[in-house]
């Protein structure tokens, strides 16, 4: 508890610096200098925060692979970005999901690194408002941003907004409030171009398991009021209920007006699929999502409903990857390669034996936070040349990741949980409580007409009777994983879990698999990626 008042007294003050900043100076004229200066700026970064450090995690890396600063300068140059961190890559200059999120040690070459997350942090380049990834029990990922980051970030939107033709749309927001942080960044960085938000949507859950955080989001709902900013205060949708956002969308339009729905891409699904119910047209509607994979299936059915649909690509530890434009299909974005660089790398995926195309991230911005080269976050994409021709592109975002999935973390409803720490549930908790061994235990992602679903899977071996309570253990014990209080309330809001007392699904290799990430749209973009 002390550490959360904390926590939120920070973001408070973040809030207030970050609600002061003035808007964006020629966004695109700054995005294009750092496109152009991208390779010698991160050369530089390398030089002063790796090779200046004797200790650094990268610094021993890069020793044990041979390479000193003046190898790296002239790869660089000679050989191009991209190709030199391929090539560190196979010589061991990298760094896993796991080892980032300090779950277990980094290790090269048969040597234990010291290292944790905090290593990559680069001196000086902190700020008040601090993100946080979902983690277990612990405080997950921290990643402090400076004022100067965050009005850097503001200028992505400005180059939106003409992409998509923004101007005189009404701006809704479709977030969760906290601990989520959205609504309150996005409506100032929407109001630097001159797109005010008008409502902002949201699933509450229940006082009893939310209400300290109703009356935070409504402290800073407050502040961000003070200052000037344009953020309405938070309408609590009803329970597995999403006809008040349908509602409000038909009402601007019959005023005339179209309506740009800013939010996560599950939420946004429900959105379409009330609408559908209801016999109402959502065209115009332009929706902008996140924070989890657009599958075909979800898309087809936002558009079947007769609005748009274009994702976005966004990390914690590292920001902005990349928004998808108007000419883009399935979940494809364009890259931000001011901000990061991105290589695949074929492997195998670890929760289910599928080969996938795991992207591997380095940060190149100078007001990034976190120094970070050749990261595997455990999501699958397959890299290429983008060939539309749009504001992004002659911009300089000349590359872009398809097929966009994670093949080791539960992603959904705006929360992210890691694989792992399902599987202690799994295979340990079930177990205990109702009895049955780990392999009788089974949690498969599923989509039905496009709505996506979870469903855990009970084997009648285990003797378990009562579906209704192995649900409510089951969210009980999700609930108490860091990030795991926002994930429950809205599996609960959306009815996202179903629980079924059958036997766990078996792979055609004959396995059965506790976490079953992959559905067959996933498998498909893992053989794409391989031809």
């Amino acid at each position: 508890m002390l550490k959360e008042a904390v926590y939120y007294t920070r973001m408070a003050r973040g809030l207030f610096d970050i609600l002061r900043l003035p808007p964006p100076a020629d966004p695109r004229g700054r995005l294009r200098d750092q496109i152009e200066h991208r390779v010698e700026r991160f050369a530089a970064q390398v030089r002063d925060y790796v090779f200046a450090t004797p200790d650094h995690p990268y610094r021993i890396m890069f020793e044990q692979a041979g390479c000193q600063y003046g190898d790296f300068e002239n790869s660089v140059r000679s050989g191009g970005l991209e190709a030199t961190l391929r090539q560190l890559r196979d010589s061991g200059v990298y760094l896993l999901h796991a080892e980032l999120k300090g779950k277990r040690p980094i290790v090269r070459h048969g040597r234990e690194i010291p290292g944790n997350g905090d290593s990559f942090l680069k001196r000086g380049n902190g700020g008040h408002w601090t993100s946080r990834s979902g983690g277990s029990r612990s405080a997950g990922t921290s990643t402090p941003h400076s004022t100067a980051y965050r009005a850097y970030r503001n200028c992505y939107e400005a180059v939106l907004a003409e992409e998509f033709g923004l101007a005189g749309r009404e701006c809704i927001l479709l977030f969760p409030i906290l601990p989520a942080p959205y609504a309150f960044t996005t409506a100032r960085a929407l109001q630097h171009v001159e797109l005010p938000v008008s409502r902002w949507f949201a699933v509450g859950g229940n006082m009893r398991d939310t209400g300290h955080y109703r009356v935070v989001t409504r402290a800073l709902v407050a502040e961000a009021k003070l200052l000037g900013t344009a953020i309405p205060w938070p309408e609590y949708l009803p329970s597995n209920d999403f006809t008040p956002v349908v509602r409000h969308l038909e009402k601007v339009s019959a005023r005339g007006r179209k309506s740009v729905v800013w939010g996560i891409v599950s939420p946004t699904v429900r959105v379409a699929a009330a609408a559908i119910e209801m016999g109402v047209s959502l065209a115009g509607v332009i929706f902008l999502t996140g924070g989890e994979a657009l599958t075909e299936a979800k898309r087809e059915l936002i558009e079947q409903s007769g609005a748009e649909v274009h994702p976005n690509y966004f990390i914690s530890e590292m920001g902005t990857v990349g928004y998808g434009c108007s000419r883009m299909r399935g979940n494809c974005v364009h890259v931000f390669e001011d901000n990061v660089a991105v290589i695949a790398v074929e492997r195998e995926a670890p929760l289910s034996g599928a080969p996938v195309q795991s992207l591997h991230f380095t940060t190149l911005l100078p007001l990034n936070p976190r120094l970070l080269i050749n990261v595997e976050m455990d999501d699958h994409g397959v890299v290429g040349p983008a060939s539309c021709d749009c504001v992004l592109s002659r911009l300089g975002y000349r590359t872009q990741v398809d097929g966009i999935f994670s093949f080791s973390k539960l992603t959904g409803y705006g929360a992210t949980l890691v694989g792992s720490d399902i599987l202690r549930v799994l295979e340990r908790g079930l177990p205990q409580r109702f009895g049955g061994s780990p392999a009788d235990y089974q949690l498969v992602e599923a989509e039905s007409e496009g709505l996506g679903k979870l469903v855990l899977r009970v084997s009648p071996r285990t003797g378990a009777k009562d579906a209704a309570a192995v649900r409510e253990f089951f969210l009980k014990e999700v609930r108490a994983l860091f990030g795991g209080s926002l994930t429950v309330r809205e599996w609960r809001h959306g009815d996202a879990l179903a629980v079924v007392l059958e036997e766990p699904e078996i792979t055609r290799a004959g396995k059965v698999l506790s976490l079953h990430l992959l559905g067959e749209g996933a498998r498909q973009h893992a053989k794409a990626g391989r031809r």
